[in-house]
């Protein structure tokens, strides 16, 4: 049975509607869940009369369902494998529910089927459906990254005088006894600067507008956390400039020093090498620099020498 949009907002049917809940006392009576556990209920049409309307079935012909039993009953089930993890998201207070089992949620939890479109679910739910665990890893640690990212913002580090909101001593989450001290200026109503710098070397990394002040934070806390911030400091800062070609050093997760230099060759290209292996040809210095950056923070260059070792 299929109804349109207009009948479905008609005055008749939503006092039929109204009535036949009332009866049923706000009450699922497939499951029992009222409206008052943040049940979503529905009206169900136990038969179908050809040409009759919504609301001139009689009463008897009507009963109280939630949305996830409304949806058995006309054979429309979520299926149980293929969903894709979307997202989640922090609701002020339990007032979110469940599309699943209907119960009330703080955490709304996305995700997708092709099949099916997009479902918002609780902790529960979202675990059940979800076939893989490389989807619920996924959705756990997103889930953590998120909870971090709301301390973050809402933190009492946060310090703020009559031009800037300090936050000082953020920790590299990938270079050891790397610090972080983030300015965010109020220069306008709806314009916030964010300003980044390297602690205490006071060396800014990054510059940035925002129109509100918690977007300001998000970015600083995205780019400090992903790791762009220590690969914007790494390339920028620190390099010797020899005859011979540029020179840093950088540790690895395993604490392994590395000793890279970067020199020009004559077709304008920039040769790598880090250690005792040479790699590529790159188009540009900062190319070059970011491959190396990229390399030893990932671990390639530790797994290199553990096998050159045995």
């Amino acid at each position: 049975m299929t109804y349109n949009t207009k009948d479905l907002q008609s005055v008749e049917w939503k006092k039929k509607r109204q009535e036949v809940l009332a009866r049923d006392h706000y009450t699922c009576q497939c499951c029992g869940k009222k409206m008052s556990d943040g049940a979503i209920l529905q009206v169900h049409h136990l038969g179908y009369m050809p040409g009759k309307k919504l609301w001139e079935y009689p009463n008897e012909m009507l009963t109280t369902v939630c949305k996830y039993c409304h949806a058995a009953e006309h054979g429309k089930l979520p299926p149980k494998g293929g969903w894709k993890y979307i997202g989640y998201y922090e609701l002020d207070d339990i007032s979110g529910c469940c599309e699943l089992c209907g119960n009330s949620l703080k955490y709304e939890y996305y995700v997708y089927h092709p099949d099916w479109g997009f479902l918002t679910v609780g902790c529960d739910c979202v675990e059940k459906i979800m076939a893989t665990s490389e989807e619920t890893d996924k959705m756990r640690k997103e889930f953590e990254n998120g909870k971090k990212k709301a301390y973050f913002i809402k933190s009492s580090k946060w310090k703020n005088d009559s031009q800037y909101f300090y936050y000082r001593f953020f920790e590299s989450p990938s270079i050891k006894n790397r610090k972080y001290e983030i300015k965010i200026e109020h220069v306008e109503k709806e314009q916030y600067v964010l300003i980044i710098a390297s602690y205490p070397y006071n060396k800014w990394t990054k510059k940035q507008t925002f129109n509100t002040l918690d977007a300001a934070k998000i970015a600083a806390y995205d780019y400090i956390i992903s790791g762009e911030c220590d690969k914007s400091f790494f390339i920028s800062f620190g390099w010797k400039n020899r005859k011979n070609g540029f020179f840093k050093e950088l540790a690895s997760p395993h604490n392994n020093i590395f000793k890279i230099r970067i020199w020009e060759n004559g077709d304008s290209r920039y040769r790598l090498q880090i250690g005792e292996y040479k790699g590529r040809e790159y188009k540009s210095l900062e190319d070059a620099q970011s491959k190396a950056f990229d390399v030893i923070m990932s671990g390639q260059m530790d797994t290199y020498i553990a096998n050159h070792r045995q």
